[in-house]
């Protein structure tokens, strides 16, 4: 026993320093980092251009109130449109997205959520700006009323509704989660494809093959590419916080990672590690049946096919936590890699369906493994073409 882990040590090893030093990993590295850092900047700036602030004004309103609105907007950079709305209208006219903010009788101001930054400075200095024009043009501007006007203006926000102030931070991690977990699982399962490829293209395999059993080069693959994709997996982490952490803004909003829990970064590092052992153990018995790089792609798509409902199915699983689909996809063992660390970061899961999940990827890892091992065995030595995975497992029987 102690021997097979050396193996599979020593092929891990080997496989972290010939990858690392590839110019495949350090481009695709440099790449998705750029990806990231320009998707996050691009994202905040097309969004910091988005439609203008639809303001309501319901009740008494002082007359100068919707230009200054638009001035403030000006100041903040923002474009503003004003429009009246009924007092009895204004909950429904925020609920159906007509307006994004309501200021009632002057001095009420009203979201459908918690206001923004942005949405304060501009109700509160336009509000402040026409209490003091409407002082000016009364004019009975009074030393008393000189200082009545340098106090704030007694300004209420109020909310519809009092979201879970942890709520938009949870959904940014899972996005983000779902987005990382599904390229990565990918990326270095087709790295593991790739390699044994490679061995096969140079005859290698053919000597190390004879020295070591084919389930300890297989483990000693994967496990040495998973650790590069977990480091590569902790640079896109680093990369994206620094970058939010510079262009924060209402468009990207700031994530609190303790609001988030330990718990639930460290699921994700889980879900990670066994859905990258569940698709790289298919990718290696997958990839020794073609010999040449060329031909990878006409294998590399099945288990791309098969994570790519769990990916579209995250919309609903971010949604709701105990859905019907969602409950369903994060149990299946080809799906739950992206789903169950959603549900598990953006809502509560029973501790039984993350048990029966865990038992049926553990399952179904183990079986890829055995499926994997025979079918690179029959495989692996025979050149010239590639091998039906049929063939290739009648020939260890």
């Amino acid at each position: 026993m102690r021997e097979r882990f050396g193996s599979a040590a020593i092929v891990a090893r080997r496989e972290m320093v010939e990858r690392g030093r590839s110019p495949v990993f350090r481009i695709s590295l440099v790449v998705m980092v750029l990806l990231i850092v320009g998707g996050i900047v691009a994202f905040n700036y097309f969004a910091g251009r988005a439609e203008p602030i639809e303001v309501g004004l319901a009740g008494t309103t002082p007359a100068t109130l919707a230009t200054d609105l638009v001035a403030a907007g000006v100041a903040a950079g923002e474009d503003v449109e004003v429009q009246t709305v009924p007092v009895d209208a204004v909950e429904s006219v925020l609920d159906d997205g007509v307006v994004d903010v309501v200021i009632v009788d002057g001095a009420r101001v009203i979201t459908p959520e918690t206001a923004s930054s942005t949405i304060e400075f501009i109700t509160s200095t336009a509000i402040r700006t026409a209490a003091l024009n409407d002082l000016v043009d009364s004019g009975e501007v009074s030393a008393g009323d000189v200082a009545q006007i340098a106090q704030p203006v007694d300004i209420v926000f109020e909310p519809l509704e009092t979201p879970d102030p942890d709520e938009e931070a949870r959904a940014v991690v899972a996005w983000i989660g779902a987005l990382l977990l599904f390229t990565t699982i990918l990326m270095f399962g087709q790295f593991v494809a790739m390699g044994i490829v490679e061995e096969k293209q140079n005859r290698v395999v053919e000597v190390v093959i004879s020295r070591i059993e084919t389930s300890q080069l297989l483990v000693g693959k994967v496990l040495g590419i998973g650790l590069l994709g977990l480091l590569q997996v902790g640079v896109f982490v680093v990369a994206g916080i620094v970058t939010l952490t510079f262009v924060a803004s209402d468009a990207v909003p700031d994530v609190d990672l303790a609001a988030i829990g330990v718990p639930a970064l460290l699921w994700l590092v889980v879900w990670f590690v066994l859905g990258y052992l569940l698709y790289s153990f298919l990718y290696a018995g997958l990839g020794a049946t073609v010999s040449r790089q060329e031909e990878l792609q006409g294998v590399a798509f099945i288990p791309a096919m098969l994570l790519m409902p769990a990916y579209f199915l995250t919309a609903v699983g971010i949604g709701s936590d105990v859905g019907t689909i969602a409950r369903i996809a994060s149990i299946v063992p080809f799906w739950s890699p992206i789903v169950m660390p959603l549900r598990m970061t953006t809502g509560t899961v029973p501790p039984w369906e993350t048990a029966l999940a865990l038992a049926l990827i553990v399952v179904t890892i183990y079986a890829t493994i055995r499926f994997a091992a025979r079918v690179y065995r029959g495989a692996a030595l025979r050149t010239g073409g590639k091998v039906k995975v049929t063939e290739a497992l009648r020939s260890t029987t």
